[in-house]
C-alpha cells in the first residue's frame, strides 16, 4: 500500500521546508496533523501519515490517513513562524479547500498555528470533521490509561513519563486518578525520579509556570540524565516526546514491563521486535494513542461522558482482545494490530463508511435543527459503538 500523494517543497525566502503526505483517503478525504520540528523529515511524515490511516481503520472510523510536517528553527518567535505557517497553507490551499487534507495539531503546533494555516488556504473548519475540540490531551489520555490496564494492574503501578508536555500531563493527572504512581518525567532540560513518587498536581502546576524548566524547579527528588528515565526500574513506561526516541541502542537496557506510548511512532519496529523478544508488552502507539481520533471524531455526536463510556467499554475490550489473541499466537502486538486495522480500513473504504455518511446526512436533511441536538448524537454514538463491538468479529 503506497501513499495516495507525496508533496513537498522548500521556500528559501522564508527558509522553511514543507511536507504533505496523503496515505490514504475515504471519499476523498483524509485527516492528519502539521508536525513542526528542526529535524522532521520526508520519511517520517510518510510514517506517521501511515500511522493515522492504521489509526483510523482500528477504529472503524470512516477517514483517511495523512500528515504534514514543516521543517523550521524551533526558536523562532510567534511573530516570525507566522508569516511561514501563512506560506504553508497558502501552497496546501489546492488539497485543504477540497476536503482532501483536513489539518489538525501535532508535535510543535497549536490550535493558533491551525487557524493561521486555514486563514491563509482561506478556508473555514467549519465545515469539517471535529478534529480539535479542546479536549485531544484528554482523550489521548483516557486511551492510553484504559490500553495499559489491560496489560498491568495500574494501583500502586510505577510509571515513568517520557516528555511531559500536553499528552504526557494529562496522562500523568489520568493515570494517577487510577492510584498508579508517578516515579519520573523528563522534558528536553533533563529528567526527575522519586521512586516513592512525585507529586502530580504540583508537576503540572510548575508545568503551567515554567514550561520545560519543571524539571529543574521540582525539588524532592534527584536528577537524571534525561536519557536515564528509560533504563529506570519502573512498571509502565509512557514515551510522550518525539518518534524514534526508543531504537535498537536503547530497548535493551528499558527494564519497564509495559511500554504504552503517547507518542506516535515513538519507537522502531527493530526496537518493538527486541522488546517483545525480552517479554516486554509494547502496546501499539496507533492503539493507545488513538484517544484524541476517536474523542473528537465522536464529540460531533456524543458528551464528553459518552466518550468517556466508550473508551472505557469498547475500546478497552478491544484492547483486552488485542493482547490476549497476541498472547495466544506468540505475536507481537503491533504486527496483530496492523493486520486488523488494515482490513477494518478496506472494509470501510468499500462500504461502510458510505453507509455511515449517508444515514448522518440524512437526519440532517430531513430534521430541523432543533430535533437534530435530540436524534443525531445519540443514533451516531450508538452507530460508533456498534462498530467497536464488531472489531473483533
Amino acid at each position: 500500500m503506497l501513499p495516495e500523494l507525496v508533496y513537498g517543497f522548500y521556500r528559501k525566502g522564508l527558509g522553511f521546508t514543507g511536507y504533505l503526505v496523503i496515505d490514504s483517503t475515504i471519499e476523498g478525504k483524509s485527516c492528519g496533523g502539521i508536525r513542526e520540528s528542526q529535524s522532521v523529515t520526508l520519511d517520517e511524515v510518510k510514517k506517521l501519515a501511515r500511522n493515522m490511516t492504521l489509526k483510523y481503520g482500528f477504529l472503524r472510523i470512516p477517514m483517511g490517513g495523512a500528515k504534514a510536517g514543516l521543517r523550521i528553527n524551533d526558536t523562532l518567535s510567534r511573530e516570525k513562524r507566522k508569516p511561514i505557517i501563512a506560506e504553508f497553507g497558502r501552497t496546501l490551499s489546492r488539497f485543504i479547500k477540497n476536503g482532501y487534507f483536513i489539518p489538525g495539531t501535532d508535535m510543535g503546533t497549536s490550535e493558533e498555528d491551525v487557524t493561521w494555516l486555514m486563514n491563509a488556504a482561506k478556508e473555514q473548519r467549519n465545515g469539517y470533521v471535529n478534529i480539535e475540540s479542546g479536549h485531544a490531551p484528554e482523550y489521548t489520555g483516557w486511551t492510553m490509561v484504559n490500553s495499559a490496564r489491560q496489560a498491568i494492574k495500574l494501583e500502586n503501578a510505577a510509571v515513568a513519563i517520557q516528555g511531559f508536555g500536553k499528552i504526557g500531563s494529562s496522562a500523568a493527572r489520568i493515570f494517577s486518578e487510577d492510584r498508579a504512581k508517578i516515579v519520573a518525567v523528563s522534558t528536553c532540560k533533563g529528567a526527575i525520579h522519586n521512586p516513592r513518587g512525585l507529586d502530580t498536581d504540583r508537576l503540572i502546576d510548575l508545568r503551567n509556570k515554567c514550561g520545560d524548566d519543571l524539571v529543574n524547579a521540582y525539588h524532592e527528588c534527584r536528577r537524571v540524565p534525561r536519557d536515564h528515565l528509560l533504563e529506570l526500574p519502573v512498571d509502565i513506561l509512557l514515551p510522550c516526546a518525539g518518534s524514534y526516541l526508543i531504537n535498537s541502542t536503547n530497548a535493551h537496557k528499558i527494564k519497564a514491563k509495559v511500554i504504552c506510548p503517547g507518542a506516535n511512532i515513538p519507537l522502531t519496529d527493530q526496537a518493538e521486535q527486541i522488546l517483545f523478544k525480552r517479554g516486554i508488552i509494547c502496546i501499539p502507539d496507533f492503539v493507545s494513542n488513538s484517544g484524541a481520533v476517536l474523542g473528537n471524531y465522536v464529540a460531533n455526536y456524543a458528551s464528553r461522558t459518552k466518550i468517556k463510556e466508550i473508551i472505557d467499554e469498547e475500546f478497552s475490550r478491544a484492547v483486552y482482545e488485542l493482547l490476549k489473541i497476541s498472547k495466544e499466537r506468540n505475536t507481537y502486538p503491533k504486527g496483530l494490530a496492523m493486520q486488523i486495522a488494515i482490513r477494518r480500513f478496506y472494509e470501510i473504504k468499500k462500504n461502510e463508511g458510505k453507509l455511515q455518511r449517508l444515514l448522518l446526512r440524512g437526519i440532517r436533511l430531513a430534521l430541523p435543527d432543533a430535533y437534530q441536538k435530540i436524534i443525531l448524537k445519540p443514533v451516531a454514538s450508538h452507530m460508533f459503538r456498534r462498530l467497536l463491538k464488531r472489531a473483533f468479529s
